[in-house]
Formats: C-alpha cells, sequence, structure tokens
C-alpha cells in the first residue's frame, strides 16, 4: 500500500492495491482498522447519497431496514439518528 498527499492541507490517503490475494487481505485489515478505530464506513455509498442529498432519511431508512440486523445496517440506522436537525426541517424527513 502506498500513501500519498494530495495538496497541503489534506491527510495522507491510501492507495488500495488489492492485485494479488495477499494485498487484498492485507488491505482489508487495513480498512476494518481504521473504520474500528474512526468509526466511520469507508465508501458507503448510501451514505454518501444521503449526505450529499441525492436519497432522503426515508430512502435512507428503506435501505437499511433489511440490513438492520448487521453492523453495517445499523451504521446507517445510526446515521439518521445522529443527523444534525436543520432549522426548520422535521427530522426523519
Amino acid at each position: 500500500m502506498k500513501l500519498r498527499r494530495f495538496g497541503p492541507i489534506q491527510p495522507v490517503l491510501p492507495i488500495i492495491d488489492t492485485g494479488t490475494h495477499e494485498s487484498l487481505l492485507d488491505d482489508a485489515h487495513f480498512i476494518e482498522t481504521i473504520e474500528r478505530r474512526k468509526g466511520p464506513k469507508i465508501a458507503c455509498p448510501e451514505e454518501i447519497a444521503f449526505r450529499q442529498g441525492w436519497i432522503g432519511a426515508q430512502d435512507l431508512e428503506r435501505l437499511a431496514a433489511p440490513l438492520a440486523k448487521n453492523g453495517y445496517g445499523q451504521y446507517l440506522l445510526r446515521l439518521l439518528r445522529e443527523r444534525p436537525v436543520e432549522a426548520g426541517s422535521v427530522r426523519g424527513t
């Protein structure tokens, strides 16, 4: 795995190279460690769509519901509970 700095202020971002079985396993362990220590998932499409405003809270809840018994689904539901309520908005909409 290579580390590269993009710009003077941005953090070091890893470049994931999964060209071999060994590097795939190494990189999977790296991602698991980062997620466990920092909290947020890496490259969670539902979270990205929600935070960008491409899907709403109801959409996210619908996507998370079938996954509610595993850690990924619980993470998505936690996004709904922890999101800040904007002025004039109704929570959960």
